[in-house]
């Protein structure tokens, strides 16, 4: 019996398709939606938002990104400073 199989990467993980930035006013996270599909062969669009559900991306090319202020999608900002000089 022939059986279609994805093509996974052995290490390929969820942090893989997710990129994170951050700036002085916002944050910014871009989920590449052919690498999540990969792990998740079920994955949609409309399953992705931050902590409420009115807190959704938007959709650009075959990615779901987040542009959003420090006050928005229950977030605040948060500085850390690194412990080398």
């Amino acid at each position: 019996m022939n059986m279609c199989c994805f093509n996974i990467p052995a290490a390929l993980q969820l942090e893989d398709a997710i990129t994170v930035n951050c700036d002085t006013t916002s944050w910014r996270i871009v989920v590449n939606m052919t690498l999540l599909r990969l792990l998740y062969p079920d994955s949609g669009v409309s399953q992705i938002y931050l902590n409420k559900q009115a807190c959704y991306g938007h959709v650009v090319d075959d990615t779901v990104v987040f542009d959003q202020s420090y006050s928005n999608c229950s977030t605040s900002k948060s500085v850390k400073l690194s412990d080398s000089f």
